[in-house]
């Protein structure tokens, strides 16, 4: 339950790293797992240097290698299904890099969300 009003709206933008006049998703989904290591190694230098805050976004099913594909196209199929064996491999390094915190928790810091209560008391984070 949101504390206070019921208009209160966090964002948290998805991390991206300039290149040149672009800018390149990283750290979330498919991008997540198909780029470089090395790109994602970058991605993480880049946020944390800067001490800005940092959002690692990562969908149920791509920690499942042997989910049912279906038709796609050839593109659309070799980002869904590619590396999927070795999403939680790469998950795992990204957060051994920095602590991280999950949304819900992050929510309760800037007070937009109330604190978890456990038989009637606030339960520890």
């Amino acid at each position: 339950m949101l504390a206070g009003t019921r208009h209160a709206l966090a964002e948290f933008p998805l991390p991206t790293l300039p290149i040149g006049p672009l800018r390149l998703p990283v750290l979330a989904g498919a991008y997540l797992r198909l780029l470089p290591a090395s790109v994602t190694h970058h991605a993480l230098k880049h946020y944390l240097k800067r001490r800005e805050p940092l959002v690692v976004n990562v969908h149920p099913w791509e920690f499942d290698p042997d989910q049912p594909t279906v038709g796609p196209s050839r593109l659309r199929s070799w980002a869904h299904y590619t590396r999927l064996g070795r999403t939680e491999q790469i998950v795992r390094r990204v957060l051994s890099c920095a602590r991280f915190r999950d949304v819900a928790t992050r929510l309760r810091e800037i007070g937009l969300l109330e604190p978890a209560r456990v038989g009637g008391r606030e339960a520890m984070p």
